[in-house]
């Protein structure tokens, strides 16, 4: 018996094993599945966060030993954070906030506690400069978590719409404030008080906006006005609508006359509010009675002056002109006569119709209601006289169009021709000036330069023991000098004789190849000197025209001169060839070249390109003047480096048969 109740003991202390066994086992069971499902729950919810079209990150706080926020790291963040930002998941997840430039101040950490702390939602604003992106960033932290979630809300559309009102209501704010009248707003009702005063309220009424706005009529104008103002919007507080009416106002001893306009703004269950507005008219009213004495000194003006009186009917198109001040003499001419307006253009000067017809026209659309104008007509049916025409609007419609124009004319042809007269004195004068100050600015020093050389010089010769070879070198520098003071002199005679106009032509037969190589052989000296030799190239056999001899030769010296003075190595070319138009004759040298735009400067009066060259910028000018009082052309061709090419054309008279052989000779 005993043994059976053993093995009784036995086999149940077994069965409580395998059951505990079993339990255990399916505890462990239990455990692994609910492990499982909280892995495929984070992994669910790691799938959404991660397919969210927001951008959105997740970040764990790190804790110092008191418990204090001072850092975080970045544990995951989605496909649209990615895309955003230009963050890369791989390289961003374990970095901090530190190290990645988001905590700089006291500030930030203080956020970051307080999501941490409080286990609130935090938002706050965002921009991303390199998107150009306002995000509204929403941070959230889980009960007993240390981790943290930001949600990246794209705000941009929202952000400018605010922004472009913002801009809207400044812009409406400044055009107000800047508004060129008066302008207020004022609360009505029982707590009446003003909220808005511009600039030009501050001049009007001499208060500023710190001293009205939140204040009542009687705070800010006295009891007395106050009621005045009260009074005149009593019907339109009750009524609704516009009024619009005149008054004088005075403060601080100084009275003006204003148009005021005021406007009742209804709102629903809130306060309206009453726009005013008003016109300063107060130089208006001055003008207006300014101009009604001056209508009265006018009249007593046109009884006592000889002035023409006239009117212009607009409704029928009419003028009316009094021609008793025209003194035309004759006894059948009406004395005061209506024409149309057609006929008026009809006698004006062409070039005064368009302007004539502007102004009508303009009175006529209420533009303008008066206009003073210089105008040329042949009023006394004769040559055209000029005519100071003033006229204003006399008489208006019910409507305020123009019906009436009156006006007077008065003749200033003698006056007109007195400031042309002024006008053309002056000019001269000026220009004579002119001419003056460039010629002694000129001529002093190149006057005094070879003239200095020539005392200098002639005294070392006169006064001083030297050989044959040296005295020749002096005498041949008086000569050079002398033929430079002698070529300014005879600038100076040709540009004079060319101003004044008296060039004394001497028409002969001239044999041009003579005379080129006589004008050459003059300019060997100056040209031997700088190493330059001469080429005259481009010529017939035999060619013989009529023209003035001194004058050529003048005109191709100066040439030769000019192509000398400016070219320090190579050659002169001269040469001449038969043209269509008549002789044409060039000189070409080897020199520095002329600018593009400086070529039409090189033929006026004192031009010089190069200050540091001699001369007086004559020669050229004297070149022009000799070839068009000789009926031809004059001009220069060249580029900087290369050289200049001076060419001019002659008329052609042929008196033989001419040889078309062209002939090269070195000189």
């Amino acid at each position: 018996m005993g043994y059976l109740f053993i093995s009784y003991i036995s086999v149940f202390s077994s069965l409580i094993g395998v059951v505990i066994l079993l339990f255990i086992v399916w505890i462990i069971l239990k455990y692994i599945k609910l492990k499982k499902q909280e892995k495929n729950r984070l992994f669910n919810l790691n799938s959404f966060f991660d397919r969210l079209p927001q951008p959105y990150i997740k970040i764990k706080f790190l804790l110092n030993e008191n418990g204090v926020v001072e850092n975080y790291i970045i544990t995951d963040l989605n496909i649209q954070f990615e895309k955003e930002f230009g963050f890369e998941k791989d390289k961003t997840i374990g970095k901090n906030g530190v190290e990645m430039g988001r905590i700089k101040n006291l500030e930030d950490v203080t956020k970051l506690q307080n999501v941490y702390n409080n286990r609130q939602v935090y938002s706050r604003e965002y921009y991303h400069k390199e998107t150009n992106k306002h995000y509204e960033v929403i941070h959230y932290c889980f009960e007993d978590e240390k981790n943290a979630y930001a949600f990246f809300i794209d705000r941009t559309k929202e952000h400018l719409i605010k922004e472009h009102n913002e801009e809207l209501k400044s812009l409406l704010n400044s055009i107000i404030k800047n508004l060129p009248i008066p302008f207020c707003v004022k609360k009505v009702g029982d707590d009446e008080h003003y909220i808005l005063w511009n600039k030009k309220a501050e001049d009007f009424f001499g208060k500023t906006a710190d001293e009205v706005i939140g204040k009542n009529d009687i705070d800010v104008f006295g009891e007395e006005y106050a009621t005045t103002i009260h009074e005149k919007e009593k019907d339109l507080i009750k009524n609704g609508g516009i009024s619009n009416y005149e008054e004088r106002v005075s403060f601080n001893n100084n009275s003006r006359i204003s148009s005021v306009i005021k406007s009742l703004t209804k709102r629903e269950n809130k306060p309206s509010y009453l726009v005013t507005t008003r016109w300063d008219i107060t130089e208006h009213k001055e003008i207006q009675d300014l101009l009604k004495l001056k209508n009265q000194k006018l009249a007593l003006a046109l009884s006592a002056g000889h002035i023409i009186p006239l009117s212009w009917d607009i409704t029928n198109n009419l003028f009316t002109i009094n021609y008793d001040e025209l003194n035309i003499g004759n006894e059948n001419v009406n004395k005061r006569v209506l024409k149309t307006s057609e006929y008026m253009f009809s006698i004006l000067h062409p070039l005064d119709v368009d302007q004539m017809k502007t102004i009508c026209r303009d009175i006529s659309e209420g533009k303008s209601d008066n206009f003073e104008i210089c105008i040329r007509t042949n009023l006394r049916n004769a040559d055209y006289e000029w005519f100071n025409i003033k006229a204003w609007v006399s008489e208006k419609d019910i409507k305020g169009n123009a019906i009436t124009v009156t006006g007077i004319a008065i003749n200033i042809s003698k006056t007109k021709q007195i400031e042309k007269t002024l006008v053309d004195a002056k000019e001269k004068a000026e220009e004579a000036n002119k001419l003056k100050s460039a010629f002694l600015a000129n001529i002093s020093h190149e006057v005094r330069t070879p003239l200095n050389a020539i005392l200098g010089f002639s005294k070392i010769l006169a006064t001083t023991e030297m050989d044959e070879y040296q005295k020749k070198q002096f005498a041949d520098i008086v000569e050079h000098n002398n033929n430079s003071l002698l070529r300014i002199f005879n600038d100076l005679i040709y540009l004079s004789d060319i101003n004044a106009g008296t060039l004394d032509r001497k028409y002969s037969d001239v044999d041009i190849n003579a005379l080129i190589t006589e004008t050459i052989q003059t300019a060997r000296y100056i040209a031997k000197e700088k190493n330059i030799e001469i080429i005259l190239e481009d010529r017939l056999s035999d060619c013989i025209f009529k023209t003035e001899r001194s004058w050529i030769t003048q005109v191709i010296s100066n040439l030769i001169s000019n192509a000398i003075k400016f070219t320090d190595e190579g050659r002169i070319t001269l040469g001449y060839k038969l043209k269509k138009e008549g002789i044409y004759i060039y000189v070409k040298d080897t020199g520095n070249g002329i600018p593009a735009d400086k070529q039409a400067l090189v033929f006026n009066k004192f031009s010089k390109l190069d200050l540091f060259k001699q001369g007086a910028g004559l020669g050229l000018a004297v070149c022009r003047g000799i070839i068009d009082n000789l009926g031809g052309n004059i001009g220069v061709e060249s580029e900087i480096g290369i050289g200049s090419t001076f060419w001019f054309t002659l008329p052609f008279i042929q008196d033989m048969a001419l040889n078309s052989a062209i002939q090269t000779k070195e000189l």
